[in-house]
């Protein structure tokens, strides 16, 4: 006879600071598996948003106690990144031009849908998923910024970490580490994650419409 089932699962409920950083990792997964399809073009991007996003969607509980929310701090902080972004990022003509002739030779509802998606996946999907890990994860296990008396001091090492880390993730590593820098000094003002959030999607959608505005392509 077979035995039967025990009572109880052994499979252990996800933690919120593992939640903070598992979306991350399907970012970069399928990332890598994009990339590997992709000469010029990542026409496989959409991909990349429905895993991020589904992954999302099977931890949101786990994010309730995140208060999401507008802070006009963190439009400003996302408005000043993004200005300083176009100063220490420029064009690519070369690759801009490539990419502009990869798309006239696609259907205009193709077209159309995948800049939607890569859209997307800029102001909403990434975002999210980077605040997560580098503010969200990253503060939280190297934060410690309770004193002994019961006051708070600034978390230096998480903020140093999760900069380094951030900046070192884009090929603009210099911008990317200022970019870190503001969205940590954002996300600690209010001791919340979603601010940096809300600075780092400002700053991305401003980007977004620069780029399909100019066809600067290679800034995105």
């Amino acid at each position: 006879l077979l035995s039967s089932a025990p009572s109880q699962s052994n499979v252990q409920p996800i933690s919120f600071r593992m939640a903070l950083l598992i979306p991350l990792v399907v970012l970069l997964a399928a990332t890598m598996l994009t990339s590997a399809l992709t000469v010029s073009v990542d026409w496989w991007y959409p991909l990349r948003v429905v895993l991020t996003a589904g992954a999302l969607a099977l931890l949101w509980q786990h994010y309730r106690s995140i208060a999401f929310r507008l802070s006009w701090f963190a439009v400003a902080m996302g408005v000043l990144v993004f200005l300083f972004w176009l100063l220490l990022v420029p064009d690519d003509p070369f690759e801009s031009s490539a990419i502009t002739e990869q798309f006239q030779g696609l259907p205009s509802s193709l077209l159309i849908a995948w800049l939607l998606f890569r859209t997307l996946g800029a102001v909403i999907t990434v975002p999210l998923v980077e605040e997560l890990a580098f503010r969200g994860y990253l503060f939280e296990l190297l934060g410690s910024d309770r004193k002994a008396n019961g006051g708070k001091r600034f978390p230096w090492l998480a903020l140093i970490v999760s900069t380094v880390l951030f900046g070192l993730l884009h090929s603009a590593w210099i911008a990317g580490m200022l970019a870190g820098v503001a969205y940590g000094l954002v996300r600690q003002r209010n001791d919340n994650v979603a601010d940096a959030f809300v600075a780092h999607a400002t700053t991305n959608g401003l980007l977004s419409a620069y780029v399909l505005t100019t066809g600067n392509w290679s800034m995105w």
